[in-house]
């Protein structure tokens, strides 16, 4: 089970349905690149859909994310 939200927005939520894991670990694309910026960070991508909903959301729109886990027995 997954839902977004639009960043600042937490009314208004939006279904996520899972799509698919990309196969490989990734350089994180959003740093600051400051010259004292020193962070190798690696994200695995996890791609989800958005479920039909009567809001708008636009290309390149921030959303926060949850995710829920099931944890390990």
């Amino acid at each position: 089970h997954a839902v977004a939200y639009l960043q600042g927005d937490a009314k208004v939520q939006f279904a996520l349905k899972f799509v698919a894991l990309e196969p490989y670990f990734v350089a994180k694309q959003n740093l600051t690149n400051e010259i004292t910026e020193k962070v190798d960070t690696r994200v695995l991508q996890a791609i989800y859909s958005l479920q039909e909903s009567k809001h708008r959301v636009f290309v390149g729109q921030q959303m926060d994310v949850f995710i829920e886990t099931h944890k390990k027995q």
